[in-house]
């Protein structure tokens, strides 16, 4: 009686550990600059489509096509070696990451949050009896800067940025855990 025999398996290929180059985190750092940049220049000054706060955000898409289709030949033009998949993957990660940070979208909420309830507080929704809960540091304490935002400065008058310093420091420890924390977890 003749007995079928099985192949073993073939032998488990261990891929090799791709670590990020140098090269690669300088462009991933230069892309998530530009961005930085492009971001609140293209959503505030011009008045355009929000190119932060999309999933996946249209700013850093276009950066990633412009490292591919422009970058990388130019790169083999001049006979260098072309951004590999791990450093090109590396830069749109990291852009990722970044993008809503310099959206209006982030800018969007956060003023509002920190003077909202100070400024809209009535005897009907009772705002005052919450607003005693929130950290002091994490909002803005000078009654006269929350109205100045929300109906203007009188003519002459100078920002005061005193009553701003301390909530935004405040918001700005919290969003670097947040996003350290985010990018310990990716």
């Amino acid at each position: 009686m003749a007995v079928a025999r099985v192949a073993p398996p073939p032998p488990a290929t261990k891929r090799p550990q791709v670590a990020l180059s140098r090269r690669g985190f300088v462009v991933a750092l230069l892309a998530v600059i530009g961005l930085a940049l492009l971001t609140p220049y293209v959503e505030i000054v011009l008045w355009a489509t929000q190119i932060g706060a999309f999933a996946p955000p249209a700013g850093a898409f276009w950066i990633l096509v412009f490292l591919v289709v422009a970058v990388n030949p130019l790169l083999r033009l001049l006979r260098r070696r072309p951004l590999s998949r791990a450093e090109l993957v590396a830069t749109y990660a990291a852009m990722l990451a970044s993008a809503a940070i310099c959206s209006c979208q982030f800018a969007g909420w956060i003023v509002p949050v920190i003077t909202g309830p100070f400024y809209y507080a009535t005897d009907a929704n009772k705002f005052n009896e919450y607003n005693s809960f929130m950290p002091q540091p994490w909002v803005v304490q000078n009654d006269l800067a929350v109205k100045y935002f929300y109906e203007g400065l009188p003519s002459g008058q100078k920002i005061p940025w005193q009553a701003w310093i301390t909530p935004l420091v405040a918001w700005c420890a919290f969003l670097l855990a947040l996003y350290f924390a985010m990018v310990c977890i990716m």
